[in-house]
């Protein structure tokens, strides 16, 4: 995808240049356009002029946080939890597979509707939660656009969703105690939470 937009650029400022007339100059255009599309929308790392940078972070804070804890006598009982902050940012994809990491270039897709003028984004991000210095792993999310105008995000991993700007709800995840746990009744904690996000 990169040699693409280079191409186009390149194309378009020798058509500057040159000084071409706009009626050239919108033919050249279209016809680099519809070469862009064939040569690169089955890329992996297709990008778009509208997706927002990376670099992008966004702040979660919970308004709420409820659910249920699993008690030793096998009973779930209602509970609260502590309220967190997140800080999520968009990364770049590494270029090679890390462990630690779930997202890495040969994740990133581009999926396009032009009918339902919908736009999916396969991206990288990683999410932390504030006061924690070590270094989070990456993860696949989702950017879903419309009209080229990002709604939200979802990420599977930390079974969040927020819109910039505006609000996010996040879940426990699905996470599995060691099978040891599991056999002596154990079971992981379920939560939801709810809160305001800021985006810049």
């Amino acid at each position: 995808m990169a040699t693409c937009i280079t191409v186009k650029i390149n194309i378009m400022e020798t058509v500057a240049h040159k000084d071409m007339n706009r009626t050239v100059t919108f033919i050249l255009t279209m016809l680099l356009t519809v070469h862009i599309t064939s040569v690169c929308a089955d890329g992996k790392r297709l990008t778009s002029d509208f997706e927002v940078p990376i670099g992008t972070t966004t702040v979660c804070d919970a308004k709420d946080k409820t659910g249920f804890v699993w008690l030793e006598s096998g009973k779930w009982e209602k509970s609260s939890f502590t309220k967190d902050t997140y800080i999520i940012r968009k990364v770049l994809a590494p270029e090679t597979f890390k462990p630690d990491d779930s997202c890495y270039f040969e994740n990133l897709k581009y999926s396009d509707d032009e009918f339902a003028k919908t736009t999916h984004l396969s991206r990288c991000y990683t999410i932390s939660k504030l006061g924690i210095t070590e270094q989070p792993p990456s993860e696949q999310c989702i950017e879903r656009y419309y009209q080229r105008e990002l709604l939200v995000v979802h990420c599977k991993d930390s079974a969040i969703s927020f819109e910039p700007n505006k609000s996010y709800v996040k879940r426990s995840n699905s996470t599995h105690k060691p099978e040891s746990e599991l056999k002596r009744g154990y079971r992981n904690s379920l939560y939801v939470e709810h809160g305001e996000c800021t985006t810049n």
